[in-house]
């Protein structure tokens, strides 16, 4: 039998400890509940606070951009949206939702005997995706009916506005956007002022002069914004500052980024958008249902419009040299410079095939012209070899180097040996005894083989590098990469190839051919350099009224005599005189449809025929400064040729482009110095009324 006595003993003391134990967890739950309610309160009310609210940002319309007489290239103006209210119309959803189910178990019961019809996980989720489509398609075939449009509801966008990205039910939904003037008048007098559709406005970009300067001035695309772009805070309401107190993460997760903003992508509006064009957004501060709709404004602020910038651009020329391109080489790439010699702002930069910037929203559109290479700023990114329009720089080289002087003269045959090869001369005829200016006039390649040869590739590419060939200018806008920018040496080819460098390939290089590439953009700062007789120009797309003639442009002078650098001028008036001058038509000379003379502008050029894709095309070069006794305008034109082109030269087929430019040019500036008209005072866009809908 046994004894239990200690047992009994045992019984009391295990109670006791387990109470105890129970008794402590019970004292730490009180201490806690009483820290959270007490001591943390204020914290978590905060969070309450935010979990109920959302901040809605309204992006500013853009500041207005002008050329250099005050033309507005790229304004604003009111875009009116049909938007619905999603949540008045949260009721009609559901009970859309509802018959759905109710249709579905139906149709299950009835396909198959002894169903429930009940529906899966999935299903279910897929029924609460089309009913807020199939509510607002409803509400769209009504509005198509009064103001006489077919417009279909983009179903993936109306899902993800209300299911996947739940923060953004606040914000009422664009089922149609910018009415015409009628389709906004017939809205107004039919749609009553309680219905669930509203008009809503928001700012978009205009282009008055279509697709001219497209390049330069770049585009916009939709943008949900970011929270970097918020309005300054010192003066906002406690509500916002509260907001803003978070963490970035939690903003972004309680953020309504609002009526759609813009995004931009290239050229002007990208390189001067946060500084000058953006503006500051709006915003609107609403508390919200646990289910994310709205329910009522606590406190807002308008957006204020971007400065507004006026570039250097004449939107005569530039709209004359881009009609030249589109009537001559329609379907080719080409591109068109012209800068002002004094002050190096920018008066043409053209680009063919130009593109629609109100329509690169189209995705079609967009991915088109993106393929094709033709959003590009040719003019100023596009790196490729310059031919004869570099042999300048080869004479100068040569000047410098104390190879020749003006008199020297060369025998000049059909072809130069180098070895066992012949490098032949452009048209394969000789020139017989040709001096530097007669090398200017004719392009003589067997003349610069020869200098070339005498003169070395160090100091040759020495001379390339002193004019900038080889680095970005200072143009704001978008840039070649230096890494495309090719003056090639003996330590290039070997890096390149692994090879040594050929007495063949300083030939080559001294009628810019063989590896260098440059662009147009270069090779006209380039001629307006030498028309100063210095070695760079400082660019810029930006107008400034109170640039001098006698601009800084980090350069220096070329450093030869009078009477050497005279010769080159001489060449170059000879280039554009006839009637040998391979440049002739850039004057107005010779058997060249549509060209004229400029009556009595003088000028000075040098053409260029480069090879490209394995000899299969041609690149056309034609570079111009006018007037030669007081230079204003220098001019760069590039067509570049399509495989089976024939008799495609820069004088050929540049030349006449360049003319067309000069003869604009000559009409609206000859006589007198360049000076731009007065700019007036930007009139105030105040078509913009921000909020989450007007009538």
């Amino acid at each position: 039998m046994m004894d239990d006595t200690n047992s009994n003993d045992t019984v009391p003391w295990r109670l006791y400890l387990a109470g105890g134990f129970v008794f402590i967890l019970f004292l730490i739950l009180v201490l806690r509940l009483a820290t959270l309610q007490l001591l943390d309160e204020e914290g978590y009310k905060q969070s309450a606070n935010t979990q109920s609210r959302r901040l809605v940002i309204i992006p500013a319309p853009r500041g207005n951009i002008y050329d250099r007489a005050g033309h507005l290239l790229v304004g604003n103006r009111p875009a009116h949206n049909v938007v619905a209210d999603v949540a008045a119309l949260q009721n009609e959803m559901n009970e859309e939702l509802t018959r759905l189910r109710r249709e579905e178990r139906a149709a299950r019961r009835a396909a198959v005997p002894g169903e429930n019809g009940k529906l899966s996980r999935a299903r279910d989720d897929e029924l609460r995706e089309i009913a807020p489509v199939n509510v607002l398609q409803q509400y769209l075939d009504k509005v198509n009916r009064v103001i006489g449009r077919q417009e279909t509801l983009d179903a993936k966008a109306v899902i993800q506005h209300l299911t996947k990205l739940s923060r953004t039910r606040a914000i009422p939904i664009t089922i149609v956007r910018d009415l015409t003037e009628a389709e906004l008048a017939r809205f107004m007098e039919q749609v009553p002022v309680d219905y669930p559709l509203r008009i809503a406005s928001e700012s978009i970009r205009t282009y008055p002069y279509g697709t001219t300067a497209a390049h330069v001035l770049g585009y916009v695309r939709s943008d949900r914004g970011d929270l970097a772009a918020m309005p300054e805070l010192s003066a906002a309401a406690p509500e916002v500052l509260e907001f803003f107190a978070l963490s970035e993460e939690a903003r972004k997760q309680h953020m309504l980024k609002g009526f759609a903003g813009q995004e931009a992508v290239a050229g002007v509006e990208a390189s001067f958008d946060k500084d000058i064009l953006q503006g500051i957004p709006g915003h609107q501060l609403w508390t919200v249902r646990p289910n994310g709709y709205a329910l009522e404004q606590l406190t807002g602020a308008p957006p204020r419009q971007g400065k507004n910038l006026y570039l250097s651009l004449d939107v005569n020329l530039q709209r004359t040299a881009e009609q030249a391109l589109a009537q001559r080489f329609p379907g080719y790439f080409a591109s068109v410079i012209a800068l002002d010699v004094k002050t190096g702002e920018i008066l043409v930069c053209a680009n063919a095939p130009s593109f629609d910037p109100t329509r690169i929203q189209q995705t079609a559109y967009y991915k088109e012209f993106l393929k094709s290479g033709s959003l590009f700023n040719r003019a100023t990114r596009i790196a490729l070899p310059p031919g004869s329009s570099f042999k300048p720089i080869t004479a100068i080289a040569a000047l410098r180097a104390g190879v020749i002087n003006p008199d020297t003269i060369k025998d000049c045959g059909a072809y130069f040996e180098i070895g066992r090869r012949k490098y032949i001369e452009h048209d394969r005829n000789a020139f017989g005894r040709v001096n530097l200016v007669r090398m200017l006039q004719v392009s003589s390649n067997v003349y610069c083989y020869q200098v070339a040869l005498d003169t070395g590739i160090e100091k040759l590419a020495a001379e390339a590098r002193r004019f900038g060939l080889d680095q970005p200018t200072t143009l704001e806008i978008s840039q070649a990469p230096a890494s495309r920018l090719i003056i090639p040496t003996p330590e290039y080819k070997r890096k390149r190839t692994g090879e040594g460098w050929a007495l063949g390939d300083t030939a080559n290089f001294s009628i810019g051919q063989g590896s260098m590439q440059t662009t147009l953009m270069h090779l006209t700062s380039m001629f307006a350099s030498i028309a100063r007789n210095e070695t760079r120009t400082a660019i810029s797309i930006i107008h400034d009224p109170a640039r001098s003639s006698g601009r800084d442009h980090h350069g220096e002078p070329i450093g030869l005599p009078p009477d050497q650098y005279q010769a080159i001028i001489d060449g170059l008036v000879a280039c554009a005189s006839p009637p040998n001058g391979t440049g002739r038509s850039v004057a107005g000379y010779g058997n060249y449809s549509g060209i004229q003379r400029l009556g009595g502008l003088s000028v000075a050029s040098k053409t260029g025929t480069a090879q490209v894709s394995n000899n299969t095309a041609n690149l056309a070069w034609v570079l111009a400064f006018a007037p030669v006794e007081n230079p204003q305008i220098a001019i760069g034109v590039l067509i570049e040729g399509k495989p089976g082109d024939t008799n495609f030269g820069g004088g050929t087929n540049a030349g006449p482009i360049a003319n067309s430019v000069l003869l604009e040019w000559r009409k609206r500036y000859f006589s007198t110095e360049i000076k731009a008209p007065e700019v007036p005072a930007a009139v105030p866009f105040t078509g913009y009324q921000p909020g989450f809908s007007e009538r």
